[in-house]
């Protein structure tokens, strides 16, 4: 009787048992995850944030950033890591640093290091202008007249951006970055946080096991590891409980 407890074939059986025992949440976790990254684009989860402050302050998403903002008047221009906001609207992401905000009676100009973009009034883009030197500083005189800095020099437009004269630095109102209202640098901060990470990083991160750090990643890839004991176990019980059925059939006849 104590050899029969202790045979390799019981042991199997018992190792087959608890091994799917032992990862059968996970398998339910990844199986989940698996079928909704499947449907990523059908319920437009790339588009869809977080918004859950436990899920953010688990990402580190709990310290706020610097905010480097340019009055406009009456409007703020704001930029918090790539995304640049029109007051507490989000406007365009941009890696490029933004140098400054002007108002003419036309529009409204934003400067980043090369590139200028023109916006309306009430915030709807209208142009992005490339430009081939890093501006330095936009500024404006009247209504009409923006100037930009560059390396060396000067530059103003006086028919809408259109084209550039060079020019002297007098009776220019360059913009200046200035610090942004305690409620406006909330509401934009509480935005920003809420539009970092889509719900289809969050299941990348779930199914990989990275949204726990090195341990996570540890435990999915032990997991594949006893699938493979698992599958391996199921297919040699399957073939001893087929040998044997055959066996035991032969004998009958």
């Amino acid at each position: 009787m104590k050899n029969a407890r202790k045979s390799p074939w019981r042991l199997l059986y018992k190792l087959h048992r608890y091994l799917g025992l032992a990862i059968s949440m996970i398998l339910i976790l990844l199986a989940i995850t698996g079928i909704a990254l499947n449907h990523t684009d059908d319920w437009q989860l790339n588009s869809r944030y977080i918004k859950s402050p436990t899920v953010l302050n688990w990402y580190g998403l709990n310290r706020p950033s610097a905010i480097r903002s340019f009055k406009a008047k009456p409007h703020w221009i704001s930029q918090l890591d790539q995304q640049s906001y029109f007051n507490n609207q989000a406007l365009i992401t941009n890696k490029q640093l933004l140098v400054g905000a002007i108002r003419t009676e036309a529009f409204l100009v934003l400067a980043f290091e090369k590139q200028l973009l023109l916006i309306s009034d009430n915030g709807t883009l209208i142009e992005k202008i490339p430009l081939e030197k890093a501006i330095h500083s936009i500024g404006v005189s009247g209504q009409d007249s923006v100037f930009i800095h560059l390396d060396t020099q000067i530059k103003v437009s006086h028919d809408g951006l259109l084209s550039w004269q060079s020019a002297p630095d007098s009776g220019i109102q360059w913009s200046q970055e200035t610090a942004l209202t305690e409620p406006l640098s909330d509401q934009i901060q509480q935005t920003h946080r809420q539009h970092i990470i889509p719900y289809e990083r969050f299941l990348l991160d779930l199914h990989s096991g990275r949204l726990f750090g090195e341990v996570g990643v540890f435990v999915v890839d032990l997991s594949g590891i006893l699938l493979i004991l698992l599958t391996l176990s199921g297919c040699w019980i399957w073939i001893r409980h087929r040998i044997k059925s055959r066996f035991h059939n032969k004998r009958l006849y």
